[in-house]
């Protein structure tokens, strides 16, 4: 006897429901049919629902971790506002190592509904991604990946800015991911989003020793460089999502000239940054994704371009100005951490990726690869890199096609310099 899915008990359907690893799945097989809509409706289901997805699916194993880091990140940059004192309100650091634990499962219902909601708001960035006009000034794009890489300032003045908002809807000629993709997007992003999130409050940590804020700040480093939690595909992800994100809307946001002066709130006793390339590898360790979109709607999607009110205080609110890696009570040791993260600590940890997949046969290739990223992988990623399997036939047969010597050892910060002269270049 055939027995019709509408016809399932309401318990077995809110299983298969709860079954389900992508929130989009969940509206889908609502609008599947009139009784499945109801169970999804009723009472706390929605959210039962909701909170089994995230916990249950890889898709958004960085989420819950986010949630917390964002919360207490948020607080403090609403203490130093109301504050005149930027010292004012820091959390100790203990709170830092319960944001990072993975261990505990519980997620609020306000932490539920952020997460659907920030995946929603995110496939805005995903869909820019995808269009045709973007995808072209992306693809043509070259950017500096820290402030070590030498770059052509006037070809950089040259590109054109991001299109206008107008010339971004959908088109019908853009390509489009499936759900795994759309999956694999969204936990790139996340997972960089929280490694920024982590730095934030790291720096606005209060430290008993000194020991304790450089285990913190070598926790730090394993998100960006040596993430245990990342498979190769995951690692090769991310970089791709940061190349476009912070490589390429960031800096198209913040466009060229000297006017990034103005940024600088009058308090702040000295600028971090003597140029343009120096004030945007700043801001790529400070704004978030939404802030990025925030930015683009307020100045370059809109007929009377404008930025917020108070600059410096937009900037100060996200920590741009904690320059001191934290606050120390007891300096127990003489070492000081290492600060300061840049696209070249995700690259290291793809050659590192790379290293423990296959050996040094794949990792001495990345260093050329990586040069010829715009052409072998910017763009089409998402859809060739399907399984870490994928990704090492990709780089054996481009070393097979190029001929690539061996005159990279290891896996070294991959700034422009450091590939045109040939050396390995310690990483800052």
């Amino acid at each position: 006897m055939t027995v019709l899915l509408a016809n399932l008990p309401a318990e077995l359907m809110l299983l298969l429901y709860r079954s389900l690893e992508n929130i989009d799945d969940v509206y889908h097989l609502a609008r599947s049919c009139r009784r499945l809509h109801d169970i999804l409706e009723a009472g706390r289901n929605r959210l039962v629902i909701m909170r089994s997805v995230i916990l249950n699916s890889e898709i958004h194993k960085y989420d819950v971790r986010l949630c917390r880091f964002i919360d207490v990140n948020q607080a403090h940059a609403s203490a130093i506002t109301e504050a005149a004192d930027r010292t004012t309100g820091r959390p100790d650091s203990s709170v830092f190592k319960a944001c990072y634990s993975t261990e505990c499962r519980n997620i609020s219902d306000e932490h539920v509904w952020e997460i659907v909601c920030r995946w929603q708001g995110l496939r805005l960035i995903q869909d820019l991604y995808l269009h045709p006009i973007i995808q072209q000034a992306y693809s043509d794009s070259m950017f500096p990946y820290d402030v070590h890489t030498l770059v052509d300032t006037l070809k950089l003045t040259e590109e054109t800015p991001v299109p206008a908002l107008k010339d971004c809807l959908i088109s019908s000629k853009q390509r489009s991911f499936n759900s795994e993709q759309t999956g694999r997007f969204y936990a790139a992003t996340t997972a960089h989003w929280l490694a920024i999130e982590a730095l934030r409050l790291a720096h606005a940590s209060t430290y008993h020793l000194s020991t304790e804020r450089n285990t913190r700040y070598s926790q730090i480093h394993h998100m960006w460089k040596d993430n245990e939690e990342m498979s190769l595909q995951e690692s090769f992800d991310v970089l791709e999502v940061y190349d476009f994100i912070y490589g390429y809307l960031l800096r198209k946001v913040m466009g060229t000239g000297n006017w990034y002066l103005q940024w600088s709130p009058g308090d702040v006793p000295y600028p971090r940054w003597s140029d343009m390339n120096l004030f945007v590898n700043n801001a790529r360790l400070h704004l978030r994704p939404p802030d990025i979109i925030e930015l683009l709607l307020m100045h370059t999607w809109t007929d009377e371009p404008g930025w917020p009110e108070d600059k410096g205080q937009y900037l100060a609110s996200r920590g741009m100005f904690d320059f001191y890696g934290g606050s120390v009570r007891h300096m127990d040791t003489p070492f000081l951490p290492d600060t300061y993260f840049s696209g070249g600590h995700l690259e290291v940890g793809v050659g590192l990726k790379l290293e423990a997949y296959g050996g040094e046969e794949l990792s001495r290739g990345w260093a050329s690869y990586r040069k010829e990223w715009p052409v072998e992988a910017r763009h089409s990623l998402f859809w060739w890199a399907t399984s870490d399997e994928k990704i090492a036939e990709r780089i054996r047969e481009y070393r097979g096609r190029e001929g690539f010597p061996d005159r990279v050892p290891g896996f070294p910060h991959l700034s422009r310099r450091a590939l045109l002269e040939g050396e390995v270049e310690p990483y800052n």
